[in-house]
């Protein structure tokens, strides 16, 4: 009877573990599709769930900590300890799950703080790509042998976005095998002129653009941005020029694009053509361009910019 008694609450206890998994799975991609598609819905039936999570068999549990470790990224996004508790447990347990789940994980974890290295909160570019690296090295990033487009891309932007130059050659070079041949190439060219942009070798930048195939839209406009600066670095204004005029047709011209989007790309041709037309001592007009770039908020590349401008405002001639 006693031994009855121990297998009947051993059930109740697997089967109670197996529900909270079950629910959190599911309230974690709620949550993650109401940030997504930023829906307005309350998910209040999760009640119980969190009773039974108080209770001390369930606290240790690996699988039950980081779901409900990813839940608390979701709804407390501004506190960054949750986070760091999420990590914690990538550490201490994430070789314990297969791989399907370890890429979950990975990729909550790496969204989570793309979002705040958006925010220029540093710390974050740096756990981006700590855990791109990581997934790298532990073959987590690949489907079905593959990776995909957008994540490679991610994944040596992130590289850059901490000057981990040599690290995102490597990645493209001996991973790029992994990326569908259908897109490899416009992937591999544009992350290569990417990271040659940041060397500051704007030569070998431009001979990457011309290798890209321009039939998707997010290519023009990624790459037409980079040769803008290439351009303007290397002092080919002319030709500067000349692509910035093209390159406002084509925006006004595609109709993929939203008007927000043409916004953005339209003020940078616009800013750019200022800064080319301007003199280093012209110091009020400078001051004046500055002033209205800061505060336009629709403006792709403003940053770099800013930068400029900067740099004549420093020029003696």
């Amino acid at each position: 009877m006693a031994k009855k008694k121990k297998r009947d609450t051993e059930v109740i206890l697997w089967l109670n573990i197996y529900f909270l998994i079950e629910k959190l799975s599911a309230y974690v991609t709620l949550l993650s599709w109401k940030k997504m598609y930023k829906l307005d819905v309350e998910l209040n039936f999760m009640d119980y769930v969190f009773t039974l999570l108080t209770f001390e068999e369930y606290r240790n549990h690996p699988t039950i900590n980081i779901y409900q470790s990813i839940s608390d990224t979701f709804l407390y996004e501004n506190d960054k300890k949750y986070y760091y508790i999420l990590r914690n447990l990538i550490n201490e347990h994430v070789n314990k799950f297969d791989i399907d789940f370890q890429r979950e994980i990975y990729t909550t974890a790496i969204s989570y703080c793309i979002n705040k290295g958006n925010q220029t909160i540093v710390e974050f570019d740096i756990e981006a790509f700590n855990l791109f690296r990581e997934s790298v090295e532990s073959s987590i990033i690949q489907e079905n042998n593959e990776i995909s487009v957008s994540v490679f891309r991610n994944i040596v932007f992130a590289a850059i976005r901490v000057k981990e130059f040599n690290w995102a050659e490597y990645f493209i070079e001996n991973y790029k095998s992994y990326v569908n041949p259908k897109f490899r190439d416009n992937a591999v060219y544009f992350s290569l002129a990417r990271l040659e942009i940041n060397r500051e070798n704007y030569t070998k930048v431009l001979d990457y653009l011309q290798l890209i195939n321009y039939e998707d839209v997010w290519y023009q406009l990624g790459a037409r941005t980079m040769q803008i600066a290439a351009y303007y670095k290397l002092g080919e204004f002319d030709a500067l020029e000349s692509l910035l005029n093209a390159f406002k047709m084509y925006i006004n011209r595609e109709k993929s694009l939203t008007k927000p989007r043409k916004l953005t790309h339209l003020n940078l041709v616009k800013y750019t053509k200022k800064l080319i037309y301007i003199i280093p001592s012209e110091k009020t007009k400078i001051q004046n361009l500055r002033k209205e770039i800061e505060e336009n908020p629709s403006i792709v590349n403003k940053s770099w910019l800013l930068e400029r401008v900067d740099e004549l405002s420093k020029s003696r001639y």
